[in-house]
C-alpha cells in the first residue's frame, strides 16, 4: 500500500509515475511475495512448454534469419538474442499454449507482458530476487488498474493482455531501469503509440504475439525514455489521449488512477493459475461436466448433448465451433468439452495432432452448444457457468461452478503447482535442473541475482 500524499486528481501518468517510485520492497506483503513465487513458477514452466510449440520454432527461425545477435537468452534457449528481440519470443511462446495466468481484476493475462521484461532484464542489467518481486507487484498493478478503468474489451474486440499489457511492461522495466519521474511519464506516453491487440486473431499464432508484442513494447518504451526519447505528457490523459481513443470519453479513469492507497490486486483478490491448458472462459464449464462425469460414471458414449450457460463474452472468444487445428481448438468450447470427456483432462497434450485427430473424429462436437445465462446481468461476469449434461437414456444433470480449479478462491496447492511446472518441462529441462528452478523460486526473495534463474535452465 503506497501514500496518497504526491497524487493529484487529473494526472494520470504523473500518478502512475510516483506509485513506480514509491513502491519499495518493505511495502510488499509476505501475501503478494507467496504469489509472485507461485506465478513465477507457473510462467517459467508454461514459457519453456511453449518454446517447443509451432508459434516458438517459427518466432526462433525469424529471429535467426533476420534480427540481430545479441546477449539474451530465451528460456531454455542457447541462441543470443538483443534484449527486446528475446523479450518478444519470451512473450509469445509463454502465451502460445494459452496456460499462463489470469485474474487479479484484469481481463487480461498478468504475467504473460510482466515476466518475460523480468526475465530479459535480469540479463543484462542484474537485480536481486526481491527486485523482481517488487517489478512484478507493480507490472500487475498497472494491467489491473487500466483493466478496471476500461469497459470490457473483448465484447469491442480489442485483446486486453495486448493493449493494456504493454503498459504493464513499461512499468515493470521502468522500476527496474529505475527511471525518473519525467522519464515514466515519456515511456507510457511512447507506449500509448505501441499497444494494439484484437479478438479475431484468437486462434492463430498472432494470439500469443500480441502478448508477446506487448512485452516488447514495454521494454521499448522504457528503454527508450532511459535514452532521452520523448512523447506527449499528455498522451493519456487528453481529449485525443488513449483513455479517451480506446475506453471513450464515459470513462471512469480518474476512479482507478487517482490513488494508489488499496491493497495492492496481486494479494488480493490475488491470480488464477490455469489447470487447463485453454481460453479461460472455457474452464468453468471444463469443470463442470469431469465433475458431473465423475459423479455419474457415464462416458463420452453415452451423452446426446451438453449446454453450457456462459456469460455474453465468451460467444465473442470462443467462435471456432468446429476448429481445424489445436490453435483454433483453445478457443472451442466444443472441442475442450469433448476433449475433457475423452481424456478427463485438457492439458497441453491434448491439443496435439493425435489427440486433435480423436477428438474431431468423434464427430461429437455438434452436441455441445454454448449460450448466454438467461438471467444475466451487464458486470454480471463473474456468476457461475451452468452446465447440463444429458444423456441418451434421457437422464439429464446440472451443475453450477463458479470458481474452476486453480482460480484463486480455489486454489492449486504447491504440490499441484510443482506437478503442473514439471509436466510442462518433462521434454526440455532434466530432473536436477527442474528440481533446482523450483527451489531456487521458492525462496526468490533471498536470491542475490535473478539472473541465476536463466542458468539454471540453461543447456
Amino acid at each position: 500500500m503506497i501514500s496518497n500524499t504526491r497524487f493529484n486528481l487529473g494526472d494520470t501518468t504523473k500518478n502512475l509515475a510516483h506509485f513506480i517510485i514509491d513502491t519499495q520492497a518493505d511495502s510488499i506483503p509476505e501475501a503478494a511475495i507467496t504469489t509472485v513465487k507461485r506465478v513465477m513458477l507457473d510462467s517459467l514452466g508454461v514459457t519453456l512448454a511453449g518454446r517447443e510449440t509451432d508459434v516458438g520454432v517459427k518466432l526462433q527461425d525469424f529471429a535467426r534469419n533476420f534480427l540481430g545477435v545479441g546477449d539474451v537468452r530465451v528460456p531454455g534457449g542457447d541462441d543470443m538474442f538483443s534484449c527486446v528481440d528475446a523479450t518478444l519470443i519470451t512473450g509469445s511462446i509463454m502465451h502460445a499454449l494459452d496456460y499462463d495466468d489470469t485474474g487479479a481484476f484484469s481481463q487480461g493475462h498478468p504475467s504473460a507482458s510482466v515476466f518475460p521484461v523480468i526475465f530479459s532484464l535480469s540479463q543484462v542489467k542484474p537485480f536481486s530476487g526481491i527486485d523482481s518481486i517488487v517489478a512484478y507487484c507493480i507490472g500487475v498493478e498497472v494491467l489491473s488498474r487500466f483493466s478496471r478503468a476500461m469497459p470490457m474489451m473483448h465484447l469491442k474486440g480489442w485483446h486486453p493482455t495486448g493493449v493494456i499489457g504493454s503498459f504493464a511492461a513499461t512499468a515493470t522495466a521502468a522500476k527496474l531501469l529505475h527511471l525518473n519521474e519525467k522519464q515514466i511519464i515519456h515511456a507510457f506516453g511512447i507506449c500509448a503509440s505501441q499497444s494494439s491487440g484484437i479478438v479475431q486473431n484468437f486462434g492463430t499464432m498472432c494470439k500469443p504475439l500480441q502478448a508477446g508484442n506487448a512485452a516488447r513494447s514495454g521494454i521499448v518504451s522504457a528503454l527508450l525514455a532511459l535514452e532521452g526519447f520523448t512523447a506527449s505528457e499528455q498522451a493519456l490523459d487528453s481529449d485525443m489521449g488513449f483513455f479517451n481513443i480506446y475506453f471513450g470519453p464515459q470513462n471512469n479513469v480518474h476512479d482507478w488512477f487517482s490513488d494508489f492507497k488499496s491493497t495492492l490486486v496481486i494479494t488480493h483478490p490475488g491470480i488464477n493459475i490455469k489447470r487447463h491448458a485453454s481460453c479461460a472462459l472455457t474452464h468453468r464449464s471444463v469443470d463442470g461436466v469431469l465433475c458431473l462425469q465423475k459423479m455419474y460414471s457415464f462416458n463420452i458414449a453415452d451423452v446426446d448433448s451438453i449446454q453450457c450457460f456462459v456469460p455474453p463474452r465468451a460467444l465473442k472468444v470462443l467462435f471456432y465451433h468446429q476448429p481445424e487445428n489445436g490453435l483454433q481448438a483453445r478457443f472451442s468450447m466444443n472441442y475442450v468439452i469433448v476433449a475433457a470427456l475423452i481424456f478427463n483432462k485438457v492439458g497441453p497434450f491434448e491439443f496435439e495432432e493425435q489427440q486433435f485427430k480423436q477428438v474431431i473424429d468423434s464427430n461429437l462436437l455438434t452436441r455441445v452448444k454454448m449460450q448466454v445465462h438467461p438471467d444475466w446481468e451487464e458486470g454480471d461476469d463473474a456468476r457461475p457457468d451452468v452446465v447440463r449434461v444429458r444423456l441418451k437414456n434421457g437422464e439429464e444433470y446440472e451443475l453450477a461452478v463458479k470458481f474452476p480449479r486453480g482460480n484463486i478462491a480455489n486454489p492449486l496447492s504447491w504440490e499441484e503447482l510443482t506437478s503442473k511446472f514439471r509436466n510442462c518441462v518433462q521434454n526440455c529441462l532434466t530432473k536436477v535442473q527442474a528440481d533446482t528452478s523450483i527451489h531456487y523460486i521458492a525462496n526468490l526473495e533471498t536470491q542475490s541475482d535473478f539472473s541465476t534463474l536463466c542458468r539454471i535452465i540453461t543447456k
